[in-house]
């Protein structure tokens, strides 16, 4: 018996601290699951593109088997749905946050934390600007060939090897940012991504 305890207790400590993320869309996912060879346990899912569905799945998910658990969601601004979305995206945040779930959200794109590996960014933006950019910067056309799972799984490494990246750098910019629009509800901190969090999350437990 003594044995086979021992040999649980290496394989919980070769494991790592488990972080459940709940996505709402493949590229989210995928960037994070390149994480998972990393010396952490990264287990990222996108059962759906609701901010407040995904909130409700993390906390009925959440029984003390992961370390952390996380939402990933960003405002997706649609004129046509009004001010409903802007209600919808704050409360699904509080909601989270009320229920010990750790939310990395961003305004208006989860690509502005792609971008910030390159510059600063702190004018009002909405999606199809950083997929213009990173299109510049990547030789591609994002909003195509960016979506696809293969690319979508290699972004880590491709933000590493780039000389023109850093992501030290992008988690200054992204504090930056934080820090600007403190005084401010969520769905007016555009831009704004508080996808650094996690990522310093997954950094800190990779180098235990």
């Amino acid at each position: 018996m003594a044995r086979k305890d021992k040999r649980r207790h290496r394989k919980a400590v070769k494991r790592g601290k488990r972080f459940l993320i709940l996505c709402e869309g493949q590229t989210e996912r995928l960037y994070f699951k390149s994480f998972h060879d990393r010396g952490v346990s990264v287990e990222p899912r996108d059962p759906t593109s609701d901010c407040g569905k995904l909130v409700a799945d993390a906390i009925k998910l959440d029984d003390d088997s992961y370390d952390q658990v996380w939402v990933v969601f960003d405002l997706d601004y649609n004129s046509a749905r009004g001010k409903e979305q802007f209600v919808k995206f704050d409360a699904a945040i509080a909601e989270a946050q009320a229920a010990g779930i750790r939310v990395a959200y961003s305004v208006d794109a989860f690509e502005l934390w792609f971008l910030l590996h390159y510059t600063y960014v702190n004018s009002r933006q909405e999606r199809t600007y950083y997929y213009d950019q990173l299109s510049k910067r990547w030789d591609i056309n994002y909003s195509k060939e960016g979506k696809k799972a293969k690319f979508c799984l290699g972004i880590r490494d491709l933000l590493e090897n780039d000389e023109n990246a850093s992501q030290a750098e992008a988690i200054k910019r992204a504090k930056r940012l934080v820090k600007s629009h403190e005084a401010q509800p969520p769905h007016k901190q555009n831009p704004v991504t508080t996808v650094f969090e996690l990522v310093e999350e997954l950094l800190a437990a990779a180098e235990k």
